[in-house]
């Protein structure tokens, strides 16, 4: 009889985890249209010089 409740229980507790891992997945359809994002205008970088070193001889 133990053996019996064990395997019960056993059983109750993995059908459990499985249906707490079917909750874990996300929304199952996609919105049918995206949300509108604002998009900053690209920064651009000021352009690179080179530096010039003065060295007395």
């Amino acid at each position: 009889m133990k053996a019996v409740r064990r395997a019960v229980g056993s059983l109750m507790v993995l059908s459990l985890l499985m249906l707490v891992g079917c909750g874990q997945k996300g929304p199952l359809t996609l919105p049918k249209e995206p949300k509108a994002t604002q998009q900053s205008a690209p920064v651009q970088a000021e352009p690179i010089t080179p530096a010039t070193t003065e060295t007395q001889g």
